[in-house]
């Protein structure tokens, strides 16, 4: 399996916070469903972003960053991917990376 480094931008806020963890136990479900293993999740805080995003009518200018590791196949990493539909609404954008190896 390859190590992927996934990079999380979901809506600031406190409410959108609480909308965090369900969001999160359903992508590691779909993940562990595959045969991938989560290895390491970091909430990297609250940023400015670098240009707005507007989703859902509203525009947004701040977000919170979370940084998954995972090990996966590439097939597995499309449920991240494609896991962008209309009831994720905490969840702005998603970047996969492959992470090198150390």
């Amino acid at each position: 399996m390859v190590l992927y480094e996934v990079i999380l931008v979901t809506q600031a806020g406190e409410a959108s916070s609480k909308l965090f963890k369900p969001l999160m136990t359903k992508l590691c479900q779909n993940l562990w469903r595959t045969g991938a293993q989560v290895a390491d999740l970091q909430a990297w805080g609250q940023r400015d972003l670098a240009y707005r995003i507007r989703k859902q009518g509203v525009n947004h200018y701040h977000a919170q960053y979370y940084s998954l590791l995972v090990h996966c196949s590439p097939k597995a990493l499309l449920e991240v991917k494609g896991d962008d539909r209309p009831q994720h609404r905490s969840r702005a954008r998603c970047l996969c990376v492959r992470a090198c190896a150390r």
